[in-house]
């Protein structure tokens, strides 16, 4: 259970891109019990069946397709797909403009320059 102490936070997130930083950062905070904020741009579409993890960032642009998952810390810059049941493991990172076909996975930590693609299988 999170305690609330007067002058605190009441959510946090560690937008980092480098994601080996972000995870030093954002795990004693997860021991601690912080709330994490999961931050979307407004122009992002999201899947109403997508799944996303805490303390996540996806930028303006992004596409986050049907049953999606999106891990913890995990960052989806502007204008990258991640389509259909494709994952994003924790503190992932997609760079602009990328694209994840349906059903791939970008693996824990890993990091996809801007403009690359995953294809299926």
């Amino acid at each position: 259970m999170t305690q609330h102490r007067a002058g605190t936070a009441d959510q946090v997130i560690v937008p980092i891109g480098n994601h080996s930083v972000r995870e030093t950062l954002m795990m004693p905070l997860v021991e601690l019990g912080f709330d994490w904020a999961t931050v979307v741009h407004p122009q992002a579409i999201l899947s109403p069946s997508s799944v996303l993890g805490v303390g996540l960032v996806v930028m303006a642009g992004a596409i986050v397709g049907t049953a999606a998952r999106l891990g913890m810390g995990s960052i989806v810059n502007c204008g990258a797909v991640v389509d259909h049941h494709a994952t994003v493991e924790d503190f992932g990172h997609l760079g602009v403009s990328v694209s994840m076909a349906g059903g791939t996975v970008l693996g824990r930590g890993a990091w996809m320059q801007a403009g690359s693609a995953l294809g299926y299988g």
